[in-house]
């Protein structure tokens, strides 16, 4: 369904329902330069026009960044368990991929991990909260420390 390679890659879900939760989109870049250069490929999947024109300008600063085309939620579920690592929002697919035993970090803007964090996952890691953006290379970091990396 997904033109995507099997080389190391990790999926950034940088969409979520709330405009509150987003992350900002050059911490997106300076995330996926930091992922490309430590020799990994980047994978932005979308789910509505406005998440594919984000992935598209988050790609245009990126090298190796793919855009697979419209997923079915069996094939977003296949791409997250068979990728390296997710670096997500606090939404139901970076929940979902810690389910999947997939490493995540997992990226709070505007809710508190405490109450909506991905738990009971063996690799996955809690970043920010109401006020506290992460910076790029505390999630790149944790992308490391849970073993995407």
């Amino acid at each position: 369904e997904s033109h995507i390679s099997r080389e190391r890659r990790i999926v950034l879900l940088h969409s979520t329902s709330r405009a509150n939760k987003h992350w900002p989109e050059d911490r997106w870049v300076e995330l996926g330069k930091l992922i490309e250069a430590a020799g990994a490929g980047v994978v932005l999947p979308w789910g509505s026009r406005n998440e594919r024109l984000r992935s598209e300008r988050i790609a245009s600063s990126l090298r190796h960044a793919q855009i697979p085309g419209v997923l079915s939620m069996q094939a977003v579920a296949a791409l997250l368990e068979q990728c390296n690592g997710v670096a997500g929002l606090d939404t139901g697919l970076t929940h979902l991929a810690a389910a999947l035993e997939t490493p995540v970090a997992a990226i709070y803007c505007a809710t508190d991990p405490g109450l909506t964090g991905v738990y009971g996952a063996r690799r996955a890691c809690n970043l920010g909260g109401p006020g506290r953006a992460p910076q790029a290379r505390q999630v790149f970091e944790a992308l490391k420390t849970c073993g995407a990396m």
